[in-house]
């Protein structure tokens, strides 16, 4: 916030909001594709979003970064990445792949993770 304006300096707005009662889950969509090597290629600046979401979202216990299923990462555990933030330890961000031409199974794909975060 600017201190003499009042006003927010960035927009920062979230692809999707999940909430119940009690918790938030914040997520952000990706096109990019996911690699074999060091955070799986995801990009600092991503990772900060997330930070930044989910600690901007009070209710939040997960910001996922949600990137398309690719066959190099078909070994790849769920989530495929996970981190914890420093003082909070209870918020988390993660990195998640769906698969995008069976809807039937993108839902499916979409339901586990929402369930796996929100318990």
């Amino acid at each position: 916030m600017n201190e003499r304006t009042n006003r927010g300096i960035f927009l920062s707005r979230p692809d999707l909001v999940i909430e119940n009662d009690d918790t938030q889950i914040v997520m952000d969509t990706k096109w990019k594709r996911l690699k074999n090597m060091n955070r799986k290629g995801v990009q600092r600046e991503d990772l900060y979003q997330m930070y930044a979401y989910v600690s901007r979202y009070k209710k939040a216990k997960a910001a996922i970064l949600l990137y398309p299923y690719t066959e190099e990462m078909k070994n790849e555990s769920f989530p495929i990445e996970y981190w914890s933030i420093e003082d909070e330890p209870s918020k988390k961000v993660a990195v998640h792949m769906v698969t995008l031409p069976d809807r039937t199974e993108t839902i499916a794909q979409l339901k586990e993770l929402v369930d796996f975060h929100m318990n």
